[in-house]
């Protein structure tokens, strides 16, 4: 094992065989490490961001990263976003676990649940059938000694035929008295039950890429990229298991299981990417190297203080840094309170507090960015 922040030892360990890349994880909205090695993917320093948040000085930052180069301090920025957007997936992942769990706990009880209402609602209804047939016998009863007695008074026989048709409405009533309406709580149960058939476990779809003949020799002139670096480029020279490929103004030795076969369109399309890329990854860089999120507003007044504030936090929102200082002093407290009252109102702000006591307690103001 050997450890450096050297560039092009992690290059070199990108593209040799038997030599892997590792990083030490670290948080760097909270600028603290989070004590886990990740294999496969080389990491960050972090040497500007931590100078800064130390009190370096912008003049040694500044002549630091003009010797380092753009593309230097680019790489090291990537690498921070790949670091970033990694955190933030396996967040994402997880807490998809973890809905796919709730979601299939919901439907084992909708479905227990659902057995258990069966099994009530066909005792209630055998119940309800068994009384309503015993009332239709006696209701036959009552029918045949009606119609018997009715021969015996020897009535009329349209009189009669009267009667047995008001009997027979009557037999009819309570035939359909035996399958009586659903209750609320059984209509409950239906809506449950069209619930539960409804609920699908939605699973990320893992987009379908172009299939490209991949099995086929790579020869001079073939669109590839590197798996490692996601960098484009041309099939230069095949020497055994080693690749020439031209990406950019560089020319690279790739060994071939290194690379990967694309078509000319998607090079095109990386290309562009890239090219539009690095012309605003340059401004937001030197942004980036010169931001301050530190200001000094003692002795200025109120709207011009509320100014520097805001500046402040626009260029916050720009370079994406979360943690800002406010060095406002202690004094009657008028100048914090404006500060805080004014921070209380922007919805980027998560939140605001006292700096520790022993750098600076009531006289600084920390600002923690949402985004």
């Amino acid at each position: 094992m050997l450890t450096t922040h050297y560039t092009n030892l992690k290059h070199f360990a990108s593209l040799t065989e038997g030599i892997v890349n590792g990083a030490m994880a670290f948080d760097n909205h909270l600028m603290q490490p989070l004590f886990q090695l990740q294999i496969g993917k080389p990491g960050s320093s972090f040497a500007f961001e931590i100078a800064r948040k130390i009190g370096l000085p912008e003049e040694i930052l500044n002549a630091a990263s003009e010797k380092a180069g753009v593309k230097n301090i680019n790489y090291d920025r990537h690498l921070k976003d790949i670091a970033r957007d990694k955190r933030y997936w396996e967040n994402k992942r997880q807490n998809i676990r973890q809905k796919e769990k709730q979601l299939e706990e919901l439907i084992e009880n909708y479905e227990k649940e659902l057995s258990e209402a069966k099994t009530v609602r066909k005792q209630i209804i055998t119940r309800a059938k068994d009384e309503a047939k015993l009332l239709l016998d006696d209701s036959n009863r009552i029918i045949e000694n009606t119609v018997r007695q009715i021969k015996e008074a020897q009535a009329e026989k349209e009189k009669t035929k009267e009667i047995r048709q008001q009997l027979d409405e009557f037999k009819s009533v309570v035939k359909n008295d035996i399958s009586p309406e659903l209750t609320p709580s059984e209509k409950k149960i239906a809506e449950l039950k069209h619930k539960a058939s409804n609920i699908r476990i939605n699973k990320p779809v893992q987009e379908k890429k172009p299939e490209i003949a991949n099995e086929m020799p790579l020869k001079k002139g073939d669109t590839v990229r590197l798996k490692d670096t996601l960098a484009a480029g041309e099939v230069l020279e095949i020497r055994e298991n080693m690749v020439q490929v031209e990406t950019g103004t560089l020319r690279l030795m790739v060994p071939l299981d290194k690379i990967e076969r694309i078509s000319r369109s998607e090079l095109k399309k990386t290309l562009r990417a890239e090219t539009s890329s690095n012309l605003f990854s340059s401004e937001l860089s030197q942004k980036r190297i010169h931001f301050n999120p530190e200001i000094d507003i003692r002795g200025v007044r109120g709207e011009e203080a509320i100014n520097k504030v805001k500046e402040l936090i626009d260029n916050a929102l720009v370079v994406q840094y979360k943690n800002l200082r406010i060095l406002h002093g202690k004094g009657n407290g008028i100048l914090r309170q404006l500060v805080r009252e004014y921070l209380a109102t922007v919805d980027v702000v998560k939140s605001f507090r006292d700096e520790h006591i022993e750098s600076g307690g009531t006289g600084i103001t920390v600002v923690e960015m949402d985004f």
